[in-house]
């Protein structure tokens, strides 16, 4: 990290990740990496003003003949909140194309989990009651 945010400390044997410049953001200072881009490539801010600055960059981009450009971010995995300008497909940039919330998907898999269970269950049960008429010589006893 070119800010000294991420970092390795010899003394613990550990790396320090990013917090997000959690202090600087609630002292109305933003992010140290968004203050101090020289491209102004990184940005903070509220999502809707990013958007717009996004749009206009991407009209621009468009406008000079970059017929491929787009962003990525808006409406991937339901909205990122993260979003970036490709000049290309995001697989170029090691994105994936459509990417998915595993979450979304939880209903749906916990019902086939669930069905499964169930049919287990009762395959077992008519196999130990079959097997116990079957240790009876195939007829049931009466007591």
């Amino acid at each position: 990290c070119p800010y000294g945010v991420v970092a390795f400390s010899h003394e613990t044997g550990t790396a320090r990740k990013c917090t997000l410049c959690d202090e600087r953001i609630h002292n109305g200072l933003g992010t140290a990496c968004a203050k101090a881009c020289p491209t102004g490539s990184i940005a903070f801010g509220e999502v809707a003003e990013l958007k717009k600055k996004a749009d206009a960059r991407l009209a621009k981009l468009k406008s000079l003949g970059r017929g491929k450009a787009n962003i990525y971010g808006y409406k991937e995995a339901g909205g990122l909140n993260v979003f970036y300008l490709f000049d290309d497909r995001p697989s170029v940039y090691g994105q994936p194309e459509s990417p998915e919330v595993p979450q979304r998907r939880l209903p749906m898999t916990s019902a086939v989990t669930i069905a499964g269970a169930v049919a287990v269950g009762v395959a077992a049960l008519v196999a130990f009651r079959e097997r116990g008429q079957s240790d009876r010589g195939g007829e049931e006893v009466e007591k």
